[in-house]
């Protein structure tokens, strides 16, 4: 994947669980673009994560995964943070860092795949497509996943 340079300055995270951002947040409606974008993705269940904090919304694959329940392959944080947490191929999410989108889970490598990312949330509808992006590669991975297939 191939990403241009994020402009602007790095948001501030925190260091720990819950992983979120805490300056440079996204207006509402920009993140209701985004997410709205995501609805429409093939085999997409938007609900309530089973992962995050409180009010985080998942990105679920309808088709079901390990233990029978849909796979949540990516989760946007609530309107006050505003970012995302995705789950993407290892060279991937070294894109995505590097062009500074975003940042390693604090557990990625742990007790998280390589791969988790938390993309920083977009300021404007030129970075919701960057994002979205970003989020219609992690649903090409997770769909792989789902399939047998870590390509």
């Amino acid at each position: 994947m191939r990403l241009p340079e994020r402009p602007g300055p790095r948001p501030a995270t925190s260091a720990t669980v819950p992983h979120q951002q805490l300056t440079h947040n996204s207006a509402y409606h920009v993140q209701r673009r985004l997410l709205h974008r995501c609805e429409e993705l093939a085999g997409v269940e938007v609900s309530a994560t089973r992962v995050s904090v409180p009010g985080a919304v998942g990105l679920h694959l309808t088709q079901a995964g390990e233990h029978g329940r849909p796979l949540e392959f990516a989760h946007a944080h609530p309107s006050y943070d505003g970012s995302w947490h995705v789950s993407l191929p290892a060279a991937e999410a070294a894109s995505v860092v590097e062009a500074g989108w975003g940042e390693y889970h604090p557990l990625a490598g742990d007790r998280l795949p390589r791969g988790t990312v938390l993309l920083f949330a977009p300021r404007d509808a030129e970075e919701s497509d960057v994002c979205f992006d970003v989020l219609k590669s992690a649903h090409a991975f997770a769909s792989r996943t789902m399939r047998g297939s870590r390509d």
